[in-house]
């Protein structure tokens, strides 16, 4: 405690200063700025982006030639030799990039051949959320299965069909350690093509780009807001010149029935740009929701108002209060999602309260990560584990694993969904997990896939995790692009990067900044919607609003000083307010540190 006297006319001012024991914010510049740069370069360059100018302006001459995929050419003549005088089957994979993916191609040959698709092609979904061929779905006469996302793997399935006189063709982008030649099977990861970046959907919409060049015509175009919808929902890499044209491109130019019906559903909170993070948080999620809670009638709804020629059918109503009505089937898909993705809220919650309770009881808090395992009689829908996951990784800061009791091969098994939190200093959980050799899955992303592990080895995971992450502190961590002093920073570096909020997604990250020494007094902060979603708003000298969303009046009077003022140092992005034609720079942050506090007495 420091205490100082001055005679202020003939008062006496008492300053009292302490400091507040708690941890500081975490965080690191990604790299040291250079002032010879603008801050679009600063910021793409700390994101491995080399050449800015090219990255800003992409072309369609950046999308790659469709011949560079191995077995295009032979998947394509394939395709239309079975056109001719055979029976198509297309194999719907379950999860958004399927989704689109199989519409692209349907789409696609129903525009040039709508009589052939009608008559001679059918398609299928699974019964449950499961990946790659469904045998049993697969009509007798068929004589082509086409499988769009999947299939690479399936070794066994596809020698089993070319035994039965049907040729495969497998239009996909994940990696295989088999070679299948029981298949035509298209992968840029299985070849020499530059763009490992492309999901599924961009897989078959290459696909059809090529079909248009040996037909010589220019449809594919029209579809490629589905492919920008699969990539995105797939969380691919927006680094790729190729990948990130498609997205806009996509984005400039939709069509679709159902991503234009769901963009207006969202309008409000996709706001007046559609962005690829936009696309991610409010269409992509309500397709997930039904592909991992939704009956196979909901799921097949969904994928048919993907379809052109579907979506706009009339069906007897399901809205409430409107029996022997009818709406469009494109309206009906997208108010089912919406109920869906609500519902699915609501298991989340019940279930997520459950499984905190089984944590306070079995005190599982004591370990670096958290292993939630469920029996099989209190098991959860799969469709959940990974929600549920992310939501108890953030919130007690530490990777977490929800995993339900299952068998393999007479053998007791964990098997579920592993989340790493958000600004976690390991980078990638997946492979820590690989490294372990105690999992028989680790399969997916970085931060999120999906992991089992046998039971006999359970103790052994929570004992090598407990000591291979002992002298990590799983505070949140971040990764900032630049540093501030509250006192004298230029607020047009936060409209300038606003400018830019298209270009945020997968591995091109929306830039944080840090803001140091700002001083809270109680004449610069407010509590605003205090009653419905309490806001704190710091406004600082230059004019700049600092936004805590999801804030409570504890939080509120813990920086709140009434003769004095409370310093932080804050961690967010940047935003802008436009209201009545005045533009306001903003920060919301993501997590602050207090500093100290200032007491005046007079």
């Amino acid at each position: 405690i420091k205490k100082s006297n001055n005679i202020i006319g003939q008062f006496i001012l008492i300053k009292i200063q302490y400091k507040k024991g708690s941890k500081y914010v975490e965080y690191q510049l990604i790299n040291s700025v250079d002032p010879t740069k603008s801050i679009i370069q600063q910021v793409l360059n700390n994101r491995g982006i080399k050449d800015v100018l090219h990255y800003l302006n992409t072309t369609n001459d950046d999308l790659n030639n469709p011949m560079l995929l191995a077995n295009i050419e032979q998947a394509a003549h394939t395709l239309l030799r079975h056109c001719q005088n055979g029976k198509i089957y297309v194999q719907i994979d379950e999860d958004a990039d399927g989704y689109t993916s199989g519409a692209i191609l349907l789409n696609y040959l129903h525009r040039i051949i709508p009589s052939i698709v009608d008559c001679n092609f059918s398609y299928g979904l699974r019964d449950l959320k499961l990946h790659g061929i469904d045998m049993d779905n697969i009509p007798a006469d068929t004589t082509l299965v086409i499988v769009p996302d999947a299939g690479s793997s399936e070794l066994e399935k596809c020698e089993q069909l070319q035994q039965r006189g049907i040729e495969v063709i497998i239009l996909d982008h994940h990696m295989s350690d088999v070679i299948n030649t029981s298949a035509i099977v298209v992968n840029n990861q299985l070849c020499d093509y530059p763009n490992k970046t492309l999901s599924g959907a961009g897989i078959v919409y290459k696909f059809c780009k090529y079909l248009d060049s040996i037909l010589e015509l220019n449809i594919a175009d029209d579809f490629i807001d589905l492919a920008m919808l699969g990539i995105i929902a797939d969380v691919m890499s927006l680094q790729n010149y190729e990948t990130v044209q498609i997205i806009r491109t996509g984005i400039k130019n939709i069509k679709n029935p159902f991503i234009k019906t769901m963009v207006q559903k969202n309008a409000y909170s996709l706001g007046d740009e559609i962005t690829p993070d936009g696309v991610a948080f409010y269409i992509a999620p309500y397709i997930n929701a039904v592909t991992r809670i939704g009956t196979l009638e909901e799921r097949i709804l969904l994928f048919n108002s993907m379809l052109e020629w579907k979506a706009d059918d009339l069906v007897p109503s399901t809205k409430r209060g409107c029996a022997g009505q009818i709406e469009r089937l494109v309206e009906q898909a997208v108010r089912t999602c919406n109920n869906i993705k609500n519902h699915q809220k609501k298991l989340k919650d019940e279930n997520t309260f459950s499984i905190e309770q089984t944590i306070l009881e079995q005190d599982l808090l004591k370990d670096k990560i958290l292993i939630v395992q469920i029996p099989k009689e209190k098991s959860i829908h799969k469709g959940l584990t990974g929600l549920i996951a992310n939501e108890l990784a953030n919130k007690y800061q530490r990777p977490t694993f929800i995993l339900n009791e299952t068998e393999e091969n007479g053998k007791k098994v964990w098997s579920g969904s592993a989340r790493n939190c958000e600004n976690s200093k390991v980078q990638n959980l997946r492979q820590e997990c690989l490294d372990s050799n105690l999992f028989t899955l680790a399969q997916g992303h970085a931060s999120a896939f999906g992991a089992a592990f046998l039971d006999e080895n359970a103790e052994a995971v929570q004992q090598y995790f407990n000591e291979h992450f002992a002298s990590i502190d799983f505070t949140p961590y971040y990764f900032v692009d630049f540093e501030k002093n509250a006192n004298n920073f230029d607020p047009d570096i936060i409209l300038t990067i606003s400018e830019y909020k298209y270009l945020w997604g997968t591995e091109v990250k929306e830039p944080k900044i840090a803001i140091k020494n700002i001083n809270v007094t109680k004449d610069n902060i407010v509590l605003m919607s205090k009653d419905k979603n309490p806001t704190i708003k710091i406004t600082l000298p230059n004019g700049v609003a600092l936004l805590k969303f999801k804030s409570n009046e504890e939080e509120f009077e813990n920086l709140f000083s009434k003769s004095g003022c409370v310093v932080i140092d804050v961690v967010g992005t940047c935003a802008i307010n436009e209201w009545n034609g005045k533009i306001t720079p903003q920060i919301f942050i993501e997590n602050y540190n207090i500093i100290k506090r200032q007491e005046y007495f007079f």
